[in-house]
């Protein structure tokens, strides 16, 4: 049986959002940042670098496969425990980096380094709470793909 067929309409769109913030979103960003470094070193023929960049890629979308496939395809949990671990502490570290460096004498740059932090928080704060969800869920699909079904098994 899918496991999809036992989620309520509110869980299978819970999925989804989780899908979109935690997969699509993180594509397009490895995407537009491959192209933004490689276009530059392509110009100026530095291959080992390129290399770099085109390696460095390929991890981030192996990671990214990861992500989907042990917590979405599959509705297995560990990897979003892994996720719920770290994610605090990578937003403590992102603080304590922005925190430590050197506040910009211009207002702007002050502005937009205090709008990213305050985004990037905020998009962390979310994937938290969608691993979170998700992960209720991956438990809920589990137990109910591990119980035997009483009716038809009446022994």
């Amino acid at each position: 049986m899918n496991h999809e067929q036992l989620l309520s309409p509110e869980e299978q769109k819970l999925r989804k959002r989780w899908l979109f913030w935690n997969v699509k979103i993180p594509i397009v960003a490895a995407v537009l940042v491959t192209i933004s470094y490689a276009i530059p070193l392509f110009t100026e023929f530095n291959p080992s670098a390129l290399l770099m960049v085109l390696g460095m890629a390929a991890m981030m979308g192996g990671l990214i496969y990861l992500s989907y496939y042990c917590a979405y395809k599959k509705p297995g949990t560990i990897f979003l425990t892994l996720i719920l671990i770290f994610t605090p502490i990578l937003v403590i570290l992102d603080a304590i980096s922005t925190a430590s460096n050197t506040i910009p004498e211009n207002g702007v740059e002050l502005f937009v380094m205090l709008m990213v932090w305050t985004l990037s928080t905020a998009y962390d704060i979310l994937i938290f709470y969608l691993s979170l969800k998700l992960r209720t869920i991956n438990k809920k699909v589990r137990t109910m793909l591990l119980t035997p079904d009483k009716k038809a098994n009446p022994a």
